[in-house]
C-alpha cells in the first residue's frame, strides 16, 4: 500500500520538465502584458497632457482677447 502512494506521487522528470517550461512562458506573457500596460499608460498621460495644454491655450486667448 504505502509503495502505491510513494509511487503516485513521484514527479516524472518529462512532465516536471514541461511544468517549467509552461510556467517561463506564462512568466513571460505575463511581463510583456504589463511592458504593455505601462506603454499604453504612458500614452494615456502623454494624450491627457497634451489635451489639457490645448484646452489651457484655448482659455488663454480667451481671457486675454477681452471679450
Amino acid at each position: 500500500m504505502l509503495q502505491q502512494v510513494r509511487n503516485s506521487i513521484e514527479i516524472g522528470i518529462e512532465w516536471l520538465s514541461a511544468e517549467i517550461k509552461a510556467a517561463e512562458e506564462r512568466t513571460g506573457t505575463m511581463a510583456g502584458t504589463f511592458k504593455r500596460i505601462r506603454e499604453v499608460d504612458a500614452d494615456i498621460v502623454k494624450n491627457r497632457q497634451a489635451t489639457n495644454e490645448a484646452i489651457n491655450r484655448q482659455i488663454q486667448r480667451i481671457l486675454t482677447r477681452g471679450d
